[in-house]
């Protein structure tokens, strides 16, 4: 008799595995695998201490870098940087790899300045052929942390196109080789496409100029941030999102 109780307890005991072991599979089928790699890094620290972080979307392509409020007192691009990343979703996103980095100059942000805690103008500190120790430090080029910190991070990740937010100049601005996704952002966003000249020591100095990387400044309005993030993702992130999309260059 016990016998015949082991065995028929057995037998459930299997089938209940059996039942779990399809139900869980069932289950994995209907949760969708993502597409793309989400990474957040910690690629430096600002002046004062405080975190400089990139987020990454994708692994593979084309390699798009995004950076907002280099100057402290622009902190529309930090805005719409954030946005960019709440909004990209990881599960449809596939091309190009996209790092953005929201507050590049976080000390300056803190503080509504457009320099960095030591006074230096973190986007005429790179190491351009035009760099100049008047406006861009005397300490020489790469002497602040957060402009290593984009430095090194080029290194690494080689990006393909650059697109840097700015603000007041209310206009879409490129150097290297970037007229045509310039062109499109332009369209897209309602913004003139006006060329300002690469400044000494500039971020699209030394990439655009210099290393031949397409760069684009999108110089947004003056106070636009108070409309807030939503009016933001509308008139820019959309247009930025679109363009990506559509005129990413392949990978090197």
């Amino acid at each position: 008799m016990a016998k015949k109780v082991l065995k028929i307890v057995g037998r459930a005991l299997v089938a209940c595995l059996c039942v779990a072991i399809i139900g869980c599979a069932r289950a994995r089928r209907v949760v969708p695998e993502p597409r793309v790699v989400v990474r957040v890094m910690i690629i430096g620290r600002s002046v004062e201490g405080r975190d400089l972080v990139a987020h990454q979307v994708g692994s593979e392509g084309a390699t798009v870098l995004v950076i907002g409020s280099i100057h402290g007192n622009e902190p529309a691009g930090a805005m719409l940087c954030k946005e960019i990343i709440r909004r990209i979703d990881p599960l449809q996103w596939q091309a190009p790899r996209v790092i953005v980095i929201p507050e590049a100059n976080p000390d300056g942000l803190a503080d509504g300045r457009r320099t960095n805690a030591r006074g230096i103008d973190i986007n005429r500190n790179f190491p351009a052929a035009s760099f100049r120790y008047s406006i861009g430090g005397a300490s020489g080029a790469l002497s602040e942390p957060e402009s290593r910190a984009i430095h090194d991070m080029m290194l690494t990740f080689k990006p393909d196109l650059i697109l840097s937010i700015h603000q007041p100049l209310e206009v879409v601005d490129y150097d290297g080789p970037a007229s045509e996704p310039a062109r499109m952002l332009a369209a897209r966003s309602g913004l003139p496409l006006h060329r300002l000249g690469a400044r000494a020591g500039s971020l699209g100095s030394w990439a655009g100029v210099d290393l031949g990387i397409p760069v684009i400044t999108l110089e947004l309005p003056r106070g636009v941030e108070r409309d807030g993030a939503e009016a933001l993702w509308q008139a820019y992130g959309l247009p930025i999102m679109q363009m990506l999309a559509e005129t990413a260059p392949d990978s090197k």
